[in-house]
């Protein structure tokens, strides 16, 4: 669940329930099965500033509400993320290890890097997994503004596309 106020200083509250259920795995020719996920309750909050050229939001997530056995060290991420014309850049700190990453929008492809640590550990500073991801996207599509109706659809009074941020 997402909660956005308007005002100049965007804030954006979040409650997310991950999970539910605890899922489990099983295996029928009786070797050992992989560990299941337990369920997770995430709050977070994020404050978007946008002036002409950039736009700045600090974000901050608190992981593991329900769970007394996980370290405070882990349950605590927080980051900034600066947008600028073309790039984005972000850094912050996951479980206590440093974060960062950045996307590269180019029209209809966008590349995306990031690293940040995982702890292996019961609580931040003893195992640190350090891990790097990129991410290629393409996102085309075809609008149908040349016809105000598409498959006896009036364009006008439907649902306008996503807009993404």
């Amino acid at each position: 669940v997402n909660l956005t106020l308007p005002s100049p200083v965007k804030p954006t509250f979040s409650f997310v329930l991950r999970d539910v259920g605890d899922t489990s795995f099983s295996h029928d020719d009786g070797a050992e099965a992989p560990p299941g996920d337990e369920a997770e309750m995430i709050a977070g909050v994020s404050f978007q500033v946008s002036v002409p050229g950039i736009t700045i939001t600090p974000a901050f997530d608190y992981r593991y509400i329900d769970s007394t056995d996980v370290h405070i060290g882990k349950k605590i991420n927080f980051g900034l993320e600066v947008g600028l014309p073309v790039i984005d850049i972000r850094g912050g700190f996951h479980q206590g290890y440093w974060t960062a990453g950045a996307s590269f929008n180019m029209g209809i492809m966008q590349v995306d890097a990031a690293s940040y640590g995982v702890e292996l550990g019961e609580y931040p500073g003893q195992h640190e997994d350090r891990r790097y991801m990129i991410e290629f996207s393409l996102d085309f599509g075809w609008d149908g503004s040349s016809s105000s109706k598409i498959f006896g659809v009036d364009r006008e009074t439907s649902r306008k596309l996503k807009q993404r941020r």
